[in-house]
């Protein structure tokens, strides 16, 4: 301490120094030559002074100080001698000017700077250096300011230019003197009482004590500061109320005077203004705990302990976060700590903690109503000590926070220097005391005192007052008028009492006048519950068992009655009478008074309280049983205050009045719970406001009623209330239900035993609680029957091994947040050492949880066992079910709920009786909010051995006998999975038999009975189970079974068999003994590619067609098989994944049964879990209906207990939870009065226990009724228009030309009456369902949450008629994991939907299908992958020109329809060749001569393209694909529409070939098909190797082109084809040139080819131009040998025609002729040929002219080429004829 208060005086001259410095490298040096000593002044000299203010200065702090100081013999600290103690100011400080190298060094000069009574320095400058500063330094510059500016400029004065350059520290003080020179000359003479004394601590036994100048004293001169005295004897340590003196060279111990009071050697914090004070150094802060129990500083924001000056409190802290306050100190012997604190908190979960040195010394304190002292021993030396608030992680109560106001230790010295002088307002009249009292009221005292002074007459104080205040006259409203006891007067018959004034206490004003006399006034009744005996003046409480109103007596109570007494408190007028009803008070702190004063009919907290006040009252009452406190209040308050309510058993109410409430001043009633015995309450009165005028500020009570109060009486026989009852009259209070029993209505006379199945364990039940799950009460009905064997599903489990009965609980098992679990198998009754109460009682449980603070919580203390979740696949086991734990917080809805806990015992032989552990891998537990989940491996989870558990196998015949062995059903790792019970039977032997005899399906025959073995009969199957005869059902795929191989099937969901991506393949190969047959179940998914699906195979032979899409239902399929050796193959083709855009396209085989596979069955099935068989001799097995289950070989399904629930094909039930909102739906009633109701109802199926807090009411009434889309109401109807009409201003109107009245429906637009779904749609679901299809929910429906195992399709179903082609809009949305969606389809055609929007685009979504005149079927079907979750809504279905519609508007025809008349209730689309592109139109445009409208609703007509025409009702283009050239020339592309293709598209790498028909659109059956299958007409098409096909363009224009000399080409463009996936519709461009050579080419791919801009050419002998037989061809004739010679007519063109158009041979001869005969013979021979010639040309143009007719005429512009080649050849062969 020495030498940090040396550290302390040095840097403050050092900076000093330093300062001045500063001013040197401003200013011109030489200006100021150093310090004198009118620079400095040693103390203020008047109230001139000026305080400068504290600045942080900690720079200064770190500075080095080379010197050090030593402490020695003549070492006189702190005056800094120059000769040999003098400072040594060195670097780093630019000492620049003389006369500062050592600063202060002088003894004169030691009062320039002190240090004051927190260890702070202070340094006094005379304002005469400030100003000789600011002179000399006026022209320099400085940014002090921010902006370079010259001193004088920056400041206004040498005062302030001092306060910026001596920039104070944490812990300096700067004094500036207004007096010029020789400042301190001014000052009186100093005195003894002018400096103080203090002792420092021991060090190696001695002592020293020093003399300081007091830091307030105001003199110079006089009386020299006493010699400081060094190694003085260290042999005394003082008590409290004494200090070291020193006598005779000895510290002694001197008691303190009157007056005065001391610690001891201790320090004591009662001011709570600063953390940092003279003795304590605190510092706050926060942890927090993050979401893995891992504490932290929290630092986020300002966080800890607060002041309030009065006390310290913990301030507001978040959940799971702890406000810390912490100090050190060092205590020189043994001490104690001793804290006064208040907490207000949530019991046994927040409160708080003292830790000393990281030990928790007091913890959790969760109730202090009032601030209580409590004293905690500390060892000598070092300690830290923290007090923390701390949070759990939910529940807040009351303040919610810890506050202290007395912080006191001892020993931290061995004693005190000095004694302290009694503060003013408080006295001392003793010596040797440890502290002061304060003054009374009307006394004061001014410090020191050793008694208080009355207040002068004419003036008043309150208690603690420092000074007397003159007091008012007094008032009416100072005077009180109380009552005296009832007694008889002389003169009347009747009691009466006197009423008398006295002054208001404390008595604070001067009387003005005198008070009245004394009155008598007749007594009051009594108060009820109380009676006069004859001729007494009290009363006295009715007997015990009767009650009566005060008037009349007391009545004898019936039996179901009791008669509760009451203690009453209306009247206030004596203490006398209210001390002996229990009723006292006391004040403690700033008291104005010394407690509650009385006002007649109210009592109240007093008057003239200040800040730090406690004003109690106390009742104590005695309670015959737990009763209520009742009383009434009101606040009169300006400030803030507030009045704690406490009760000796821990309850306690916090009310707040005043400011804190915006001044309410209301009557308010508070009612509180008593327990048995003696009570004491306590109504504490307190103020937060100090300021003078809320002195009067007060609390007011008018009544306080007590029940079952030991002296009280009854003021009427009040029913029983439930769980409770009296069986005679004059019964005093009634008689708990007895444990076993409930008592459930009030006014019983009797308890009712619990039902079989439930219990009470505790007296005054108003139910009995349910046993868990499968487990039955006891026979006096306090509890259940838990045994540790129990047989469940069919098995039998002895647990007897588990249960720890007189051991510990199996554990602890600690999860992520550091929680401690301990559970028991089937006993709750343990040495239970680990699981407690907050109170500190052991629980008796079988789960508990125990966290970090070591307070236990109960996880269930009723034991039920239910089956083993399925996700543990076939592996034995059960779950153990602990309900009716401690209650649980849920953070939304703010309901509490029990606890409860969940123990998965798993069959692991191996395991021993193992240990339990968190049912997660990451250490979870706490699975939902308050469920608790375990896993536990043991040998114990296996049942007991029965004959399940073994298997025989038949050996094979040997010597006519055959073997049965009996083998264990082992795991993998060879242990049997069960224990104890059965034994294995040993084998035996058998004759061999015969077993070629057929059996029919549900029969079998049993080789392991011996008595039937020799001679083996079919025998039905028994009920519970069935028998396919001789064929094997192949259900399970998980591994596949033997006999089949799979490429890309997949069956690892084990219920069905999954086809892959691609073409896949699974096959099935076996040996049937006997004609039979292979059956299988299967669906199909192909949606967006119709030549996808799944094709079967038998011996290679394809069995049927391709199956496609089959819907949401598994379909079954049978084909016979013969006796021998097969292969059936299943392969689907084009199998894709699901996507967000569209589901998978796939199949799903679910079984396949192959039935001739032996002759009979050797064994019956048993039927699985989930299905029963109540019949004998059955192939198959029934599901298990709602709320029923069986574990398998069931004859009959066995309903679920009342608690459980379960659907469909359960092989389980599952325990009903407390419904939530969650389970319940709104739904509306019909409309009544336009008006409906909103009720709330359970969703069907219930699977839910309704609860008090939620049930079926009323949420809403008189909701205005919404009718349907295109419906008005009228009264209580919902109307429509007739057809053609819309309801416009109360009135239906007929719809005008151009418009249409469009009859309109819809569903859950808004909500629709009643519960259940409308009639227009039926729902369904197939697969692993929870429910039977879509849920009801008013507003929407949604396809029911189904979490299970298996895949699922829930599917709802809309039948509308439309009376015109119309469209249906409806909002839907799909939640859950990816591959589930939603689909929908059309009269079963499906649409283009998105199965599964992405989160981006992820509801509600809009979608709209067409609908055709007539009826129409809509159905959505949501699909669901197994093992995953999800769900789909549909809202706000519209339905556009339904028959049933109406309308509220007329709507304008859009383009490409029309209405011609008025009452139209549609718009008729524009037929095909005609069109329209106007609003409202009236009628539809034909196209003119060129141009086509090829689809209905057109909105124009489409030109036709270059060298093509319209036909004659304008549908389409056409051209006879002939073509002039500009030579004459014609070319004939006919023959190419004989050749389509498909030809190959090298772009694609071969995946894609191009179908065309050049000159006139086609369409095939199997080739150039859309996604649903329908063929695609077009003039090009883009194929696939399977048929599916794009339009590339059916828009077709030609041109010629004729370069020159090149060759003429026919360049084919089409257009408009399909533009998905393509930047605008695809394309195709085909250029045809003349080879004459190339009969059989193909078209080819360009470079300039593209996906959706195809360019081919097509280098053909039909691109070339016809052949004229005239120019084109030439006849050559061979020589004439051996009488024959050939004639051959032969084309010498490049040009479509035959090489060789004729050829003929004739006889020849060698005549020999003239000239002139040849020349006529060649004359007639030419005529003959031009003649026929001529003829043939006629009849060609004829022939051509014909088929062009036929061409232009028929039906679909077509004429098939295929007919014009037939006709050429008929001619030929005339020709050739």
């Amino acid at each position: 301490d020495e030498m940090a208060s040396a550290r302390h005086l040095l840097v403050l001259l050092l900076f000093v120094a330093s300062a001045v410095a500063q001013l040197d490298e401003y200013c011109v040096a030489g200006q100021i030559n150093g310090f004198d000593d009118a620079d400095f002044f040693p103390t203020p000299a008047d109230v001139a002074a000026v305080n400068m203010p504290r600045q942080l200065g900690r720079l200064l702090l770190q500075r080095s100080v080379r010197r050090e100081y030593r402490r020695g013999p003549g070492y006189d600290w702190p005056d800094l001698q120059a000769d040999d103690h003098g400072c040594d100011c060195v670097d780093p400080l630019p000492l620049r000017l003389e006369g500062i190298s050592c600063l202060m060094c002088s003894p004169e000069q030691t009062y320039y700077a002190q240090k004051n009574k927190n260890d702070d320095a202070v340094l006094f400058v005379c304002q005469d250096l400030c100003d000789t500063a600011y002179a000399a330094c006026g022209s320099a510059y400085t940014d002090y300011n921010g902006a370079m500016e010259t001193v004088s400029t920056a400041f206004i004065s040498g005062l302030d230019f001092c306060q910026s350059v001596f920039e104070a520290s944490d812990s300096l003080d700067v004094y500036v003197s207004p007096f010029s020179d020789n400042c301190w000359d001014n000052l009186p003479l100093c005195t003894l009482d002018d400096y103080y004394m203090v002792f420092t601590d021991c060090i190696s036994g001695t002592r020293d004590r020093l003399w300081n100048k007091k830091e307030d004293s105001q003199c110079s001169g006089g009386v020299q500061k006493p010699p400081n005295e060094y190694g003085l004897q260290c042999a005394v340590s003082c008590e409290p109320g004494y200090a070291i003196v020193s006598q005779d060279g000895q510290a002694v111990c001197h008691a303190c005077t009157a007056g005065h009071y001391s610690l001891g050697g201790g320090v004591r914090q009662e001011i709570w203004d600063d953390w940092n004070t003279l003795h304590f150094s605190f510092s706050t802060y926060c942890t927090q705990k993050n979401s893995h129990g891992v504490t932290h500083i929290y630092t986020d924001e300002p966080c800890g302990w607060e002041l309030t000056g009065e006390e310290a409190n913990s301030g507001d802290i978040s959940d799971d976060m702890s406000s810390v306050l912490e100090t050190s100190v060092t205590l020189v012997a043994d001490g104690e700590l001793i804290v006064s604190y208040m907490v207000d908190s949530e019991p046994f979960f927040d409160g708080l903690s003292l830790i000393v040195d990281h030990v928790v010394v007091a913890g959790l304190i969760s109730q202090v109503p009032l601030f209580e002292t409590h004293t905690y021993p500390l060892t000598a030396g070092y300690h830290l000590i923290q007090l923390v608030y701390s949070k759990d992680n939910s529940v807040s109560r009351g303040l919610d926070q810890a506050a202290i106001e007395l912080f006191e230790i001892t020993n931290i010295r061995y004693a005190d220097y000095s004694c302290t002088p009694c503060p003013a307002g408080q006295y001392q009249p003793e010596t040797g005391m440890d502290r002061c009292m304060d003054c009374d009221a009307n006394t004061f005292s001014t410090g020191a005192a050793e008694a208080c002074e009355a207040c002068p007459e004419g003036t008043f104080a309150y208690q603690g007052s420092s000074e007397c205040l003159a007091a008012d006259d007094c008032t009416e409203d100072d005077v009180n008028w109380l009552y005296g006891e009832c007694q008889t007067i002389q003169g009347s018959d009747d009691l009466h009492r006197s009423y008398y004034p006295v002054w208001d206490e404390p008595h604070l004003c001067r009387e003005v006048f005198a008070l009245e006399d004394p009155v008598w006034v007749p007594c009051l009744n009594c108060n009820p519950g109380f009676y006069r005996p004859v001729g007494s003046a009290s009363c006295v409480a009715c007997p015990s068992g009767s009650a009566g109103d005060g008037i009349h007596g007391c009545q004898t109570c019936t039996a179901g009655t009791q008669a509760i007494a009451y203690e009453y408190f209306y009247y206030f007028d004596s203490w006398n009478f209210l001390n002996s009803r229990g009723l006292t008070t006391s004040c403690e702190g700033e008291c104005g008074t010394d407690g509650w004063i009385l006002h007649d009919t109210y009592i109240e907290s007093g008057e003239g309280h200040g800040y730090d006040v406690q004003s109690i009252l106390s009742l104590d009452a005695e309670l015959v049983e737990d009763g209520t406190l009742s009383f009434t209040y009101s606040f009169q308050c300006e400030g803030k205050c507030d009045m704690r309510v406490i009760t000796s058993s821990g309850s306690s109410r916090h009310l707040y009045g005043g400011a804190w409430v915006q001044n309410q001043a209301v009557d308010q009633t508070i009612t509180m719970v008593l327990h048995e015995g003696d009570n004491v309450i306590d109504f504490v009165f307190s103020k937060d406001s100090t300021a003078e005028e809320f002195r009067n500020d007060r609390v007011i009570i008018t009544q306080i009623t007590v029940s079952h109060d030991v002296d009280g009486g009854a003021p009427e026989c009040v029913d029983c209330p439930a769980g409770s009852f009296s069986a005679h009259s004059g019964e005093e209070v009634c008689t708990p239900a007895p444990a076993g029993s409930y008592v459930a209505e009030p006014g019983s006379t009797s308890a009712t035993p619990c039902p079989a199945g439930t219990f009470s364990s505790e007296e005054g039940a108003t139910e009995c609680d349910m046993c868990g799950e499968n487990v039955d009460s006891n026979d006096d009905r306090t509890g259940c029957d838990v045994s540790c064997r129990f047989d469940y599903q069919g098995h039998t489990y002895d647990m007897l091994a588990m249960a720890r009965t007189d051991g510990e609980m199996y554990g602890p098992v600690t999860d992520l947040d550091n929680n401690d679990y301990y559970l028991n198998a089937c006993t709750d009754q343990h040495n239970n050492r680990t699981c407690f109460s907050g109170h500190g009682t052991p629980i008796d449980t079988y789960a508990c949880q125990v966290a970090e603070n070591g307070v236990g919580e109960d996880l269930g203390n009723v034991f039920g066992y239910i089956p083993l979740s399925e996700e543990y696949g076939s592996t034995p086991g059960i779950t153990l079910h602990y309900t009716y734990g401690d209650l649980c917080l849920n953070h939304t809805s703010l309901e509490r709920f029990p606890r409860q806990s969940f123990v998965d015992v798993v069959c692991q032989p191996s395991a021993g009786i193992g240990m339990p552990a968190p049912y997660n891998p990451d250490g979870t537990v706490e699975t939902e909010q308050c469920v608790y989940r375990f896993m536990w491996y043991s040998l114990y989870g296996c049942p007991v051995c029965t004959e399940d558990n073994y298997y025989y196998i038949v050996k094979e015949c040997e010597e006519d006998v055959r073997t049965i062995e009996y083998h264990w059903i082992e795991n993998d790792d060879g242990y049997k999975m069960c224990h104890d019970g059965a034994t294995l039977p040993a084998s035996i032997d058998v004759p061999c038999v015969n077993t070629d005899i057929d059996c029919p399906e549900g029969y079998y025959v049993d080789l392991t009975d011996p008595a039937t073995a020799s001679n083996p009969q079919c025998q039905p199957a028994d009920p519970g189970f069935y028998s396919i005869g001789g064929g094997v059902v192949y259900d399970s795929w998980q591994e596949l079974p033997k006999g089949f191989s799979a490429v890309g099937w997949d069956g690892a969901q084990e219920t069905y068999i999954h086809s892959g991506e691609g073409t896949t393949s699974l096959l099935y190969i076996n040996e049937w003994v006997a004609d039979g047959y292979l059956e299988f179940s299967y669906k199909v998914y192909s949606f967006g590619d119709s030549t996808s699906g799944l094709f079967v195979y038998y011996d290679s032979a394809e069995v049927g067609s391709i199956r496609t899409y089959t819907g949401a239902d598994y379909v079954t399929e049978r084909f016979s098989v013969p006796a021998g050796h097969h292969s059936i193959q299943f392969m689907f083709v084009a199998g894709t994944a699901t996507t967000y855009e569209e589901r998978e396209r796939g199949a799903r085989i679910q079984w396949i049964k192959a039935v001739g596979l032996t002759r009979a069955a050797e064994f019956q099935t048993p039927c699985p879990p989930g299905t029963y068989q109540p019949d004998e001799g059955q192939t198959g097995c029934l599901l298990c209906g709602l709320n029923t289950f069986s574990f398998g070989a069931a004859a009959q399904c066995t309903d679920c207990h009342h608690d459980q629930y379960s659907y469909l094909g359960a092989s389980e039930c599952t325990l009903r939870q407390p419904c939530t909102a969650d389970d319940y739906q709104t739904t509306y009633t019909e409309c009544t009065g336009g008006t409906t109701t909103s009720v709330t109802t359970l969703i069907e199926p219930v699977i839910c226990i309704e609860t008090e807090d939620i049930d079926g009411t009323v949420v809403e009434e008189d909701i205005e009724c919404q009718c349907p889309p295109g419906h008005y109401l009228v009264g209580t109807a919902c109307l429509t228009c007739p057809a053609g009409k819309y309801y416009s201003d109360g009135e239906c109107r007929k719809s005008s030309p151009g418009y249409a009245a469009l009859p309109t429906t819809g569903w859950f637009v808004g909500p629709e009456p009643g519960s259940g779904i409308p009639s227009d749609f039926t729902t369904g679901c197939s697969g692993d369902c929870l429910g039977g299809g879509w849920v009801f929910k008013a507003d929407h429906v949604d396809s029911n949450a189904n979490y299970r195992l298996g895949d699922i399709d829930s599917w709802i179903e809309l039948a509308v008629e439309y009376s015109a082609d119309g469209f249906l809009t409806f909002e839907y949305e799909v939640m859950g994991d990816e591959p589930n969606g939603l689909e929908v389809f059309v009269n079963g055609v499906q649409q283009m939907v998105t199965y599964h929007p992405s989160e981006e685009e992820r509801g509600p979504n809009t979608a709209t299908v067409l609908l055709s005149d007539g009826d129409n079927t809509v159905r959505w079907n949501y699909h669901q992958e197994r093992g995953t979750s999800g769900y789909a809504t549909l809202r706000n279905i519209v339905a556009v020109g339904a028959f049933h519609g109406g309308a509220l508007q007329q709507t304008q025809c859009p383009p490409g329809t029309s209405s011609e008349n008025s009452g139209s209730d549609h718009c008729t689309v524009c037929p095909l060749g005609t069109a329209n592109d106007v609003y409202a139109a009236t009628s539809c445009n034909a196209c003119d001569s060129e141009s086509i409208a090829e689809e209905v609703g057109s909105m124009e007509c489409q030109e036709c393209g270059s060298l093509t025409y319209s036909n004659d009702d304008h549908t389409d283009c056409e051209t006879t694909c002939l073509f002039e050239l500009q030579d004459g020339g014609v070319v004939n592309l006919n023959p190419l529409q004989n050749m389509p293709g498909p030809y190959a598209l090298e772009s694609t790498g071969g995946d894609l070939s191009i179908l065309m028909n050049l000159c006139s659109k086609s369409s095939h059956e199997f080739y150039c098909i859309d996604p649903f299958g329908e063929p695609i007409h077009t003039y090009t098409c883009e194929v696939d190797s399977r048929g599916n096909g794009v339009d590339s363009g059916h828009v077709l224009a030609i041109e010629v082109k004729e370069p020159e000399e090149e060759p003429a080409a026919i360049v084919l463009s089409y257009t408009g084809g399909e533009a998905e996936g393509c930047e605008k519709a695809r394309q195709t461009k085909l250029t045809i040139t003349c080879d004459a050579d190339a009969l059989n080419s193909v078209p080819t791919e360009t470079s300039r080819s593209t996906e959706c801009a195809l360019e081919l050419e097509w280098s053909t002998i039909y691109g070339c131009r016809v052949c004229d037989e005239e120019e084109d061809y030439e006849t050559r004739e061979s020589a004439c040998e051996d009488g024959e010679q050939t004639t051959t007519v032969v084309r010498t063109s490049d040009c479509y025609g035959p090489a060789i158009r004729e050829s003929k041979t004739e006889s020849c001869y060698n005549y020999s002729f003239t000239i002139g005969v040849s020349l006529i013979v060649v004359l007639v021979v030419l005529g003959g040929i031009l003649a026929a010639v001529v003829g043939f040309i006629a009849w060609r143009y004829r022939m051509l002219h014909t088929r062009y007719i036929a061409l232009v005429g028929s039906q679909d512009g077509q004429y098939e080429m295929e007919e014009m080649d037939n006709d050429l050849a008929e001619d030929k062969k005339k020709d050739d004829a």
